[in-house]
């Protein structure tokens, strides 16, 4: 049986009760009573219209490899808006604050590794608790409707409008669940930093930090000195101080990063896998640059060494080379190359971009164009 179609690209018949066949008990005849839709409409939660005007049809199938790719994204801005957060405001108070009352630099070191363990705790639990909360509910597995447009995103921009008449609302979430778990994400990070962060944070420094004074075996505590006991009450106010200033923060950031999905997610999720291999490679070259100048200028051959052996560069090296990678991944996976198994071997694109800079940089180091220049116009006897 043929179901009337519906205007709009997102419009759909909903089934309200499966077709019946019988056998009538006088005349023995076989009656088939036919499937009863509701009018045209919005798809409910999880469904979505695979044709112009049609039926919803469940989403029943797991979310697909560039899907998993695109809500890590997500995860993985929070952890680095969370980072330099937590970063910029501790760095910029102690800046601005007179010279006797400053944390000392040992003390600030170990306070942002706190708020590093404990932002990467509150983002991975809010990622646990928005896959338990959608479908199938209570697995970490998400079931996905698929993107086949960018209007996908954008269902509120595609109601039908008549000549006359008011038009149906077809507003649904056809990407499902790529808009609902990030908001479900942001949603969570915001009760586990209301809720926990000022706690986890005084735990840790507690044990990291600010460890209270050690006690002998008979109950008597070791002597401490009034200027380090000042000195340890000075650095649990300068943390109250500071993890109050990144639970206000990050109470105006999420949902201005909430609103900005809802509005930029269709366009993210299309061009994330360019913009992540271009940062990467930029970083990467630029890095490679100006550590070689820094070193040796005119001569970059340690350049991609320094990179790995100096600790403080290895962490923004690992990263660009995690943004290439995983830009590298995303792009193949667009094309519609889903086969997971080749993922480490499309991972080697930034070995072979710090290999192509170490060998083109031999032969075009100014020195020897400089020398050969000079050679080439020298007076020959």
């Amino acid at each position: 049986m043929s179901v009337p179609l519906c205007a709009g690209w997102y419009c759909g018949r909903t089934l309200l009760e499966q077709s019946q066949e019988y056998t009538n008990p006088i005349s023995g005849e076989s009656i088939t009573k036919a499937a009863v839709f509701s009018e045209c409409g919005a798809c409910p939660r999880a469904h979505r219209t695979h044709t112009h005007g049609g039926v919803c049809e469940p989403c029943e199938s797991y979310v697909d490899f560039f899907g998993i790719l695109f809500l890590l994204v997500q995860v993985f801005l929070l952890l680095c808006f969370s980072q330099a957060q937590g970063l910029l405001i501790a760095t910029n108070r102690e800046r601005n604050r007179p010279p006797d009352s400053k944390l000392p630099p040992k003390d600030l070191v170990t306070l942002h590794r706190v708020f590093s363990i404990v932002f990467v705790l509150e983002t991975t639990l809010g990622a646990l608790l928005a896959c338990l909360c959608l479908l199938p509910t209570g697995s970490v597995h998400l079931y996905g409707c698929g993107v086949k447009r960018v209007a996908d995103f954008y269902t509120w921009a595609h109601n039908p409008l008549p000549p006359c008449g008011h038009g149906n609302d077809c507003v649904s979430e056809a990407a499902y669940p790529l808009i609902s778990w990030v908001l479900l994400l942001d949603f969570f990070c915001v009760l586990a930093c209301v809720l926990f962060r000022r706690a986890g944070v005084a735990f840790l420094c507690r044990k990291m930090l600010h460890p209270p004074p050690k006690r002998n075996q008979g109950d008597q505590a070791s002597p401490i000195s009034e200027y380090a006991e000042q000195q340890r009450l000075h650095v649990i106010k300068r943390r109250k101080e500071i993890t109050a200033a990144t639970v206000r923060h990050t109470l105006y950031a999420l949902p201005v990063h909430a609103v900005w999905h809802v509005l930029c997610g269709g366009l993210v999720y299309y061009v994330f896998p360019y913009v992540l291999a271009l940062v990467g490679t930029v970083g990467l070259t630029y890095m490679q640059c100006a550590v070689a100048r820094r070193d040796q200028p005119y001569n970059f051959g340690g350049g991609g060494k320094e990179l790995f052996v100096n600790s403080s560069l290895r962490p923004v090296t690992l990263l660009m080379y995690f943004l290439v990678s995983f830009g590298t991944v995303a792009t193949v996976s667009q094309l519609g190359y889903q086969r997971v198994e080749y993922a480490p071997i499309y991972a080697l694109g930034p070995g072979l971009l710090i290999l192509f800079f170490q060998v083109t940089e031999r032969c075009t180091t100014p020195s020897k164009v400089m020398s050969q220049m000079h050679y080439l116009h020298a007076p020959q006897h």
